[in-house]
């Protein structure tokens, strides 16, 4: 008996301890409501390693809408991809890198819109869309 108030008083303070509450996890944030930009890029606010290079650096372009009355923004970079908006020929869009997707004649490249987080072919696309302008997207 003796040796269980012992072991009692020793063992108390540590359950109080290991009982103690703890800051809650933070909810996990939802994917669809954190805009997503390409890793690759340039629209970073991180500083440069070498401005002179940085100066050289393919980043994103104001490009406009050539040819097609009105042009489908998709998903992903294919034909088959639903549209999320259009746009009109002649409106100029902001575009941040390139991917490899469907061939619209002999332009396979797809121009990726961060604003409404879609892809248009690079054939309806003027050449500051190029692929010597434009980063590859990750």
């Amino acid at each position: 008996m003796h040796l269980t108030t012992i072991l009692t008083v020793a063992l108390l303070p540590l359950s109080a301890v290991l009982a103690a509450p703890t800051t809650a996890a933070p909810a996990p944030l939802d994917d669809t409501a954190i805009p997503s930009i390409p890793s690759s890029s340039s629209l970073d606010d991180t500083e440069p390693a070498n401005p002179l290079l940085d100066a050289r650096a393919k980043k994103a372009q104001t490009c406009k809408i050539l040819q097609a009355d009105q042009l489908y923004c998709r998903y992903q970079p294919t034909t088959k991809a639903g549209s999320i908006v259009s746009f009109p020929k002649g409106s100029k869009h902001k575009f941040s890198c390139w991917k490899k997707g469907d061939c619209i004649g002999s332009n396979c490249t797809w121009d990726w819109n961060p604003t409404y987080r879609c892809f248009v072919s690079g054939a309806y696309t003027d050449s500051n869309c190029s692929t010597a302008k434009l980063p590859k997207c990750a």
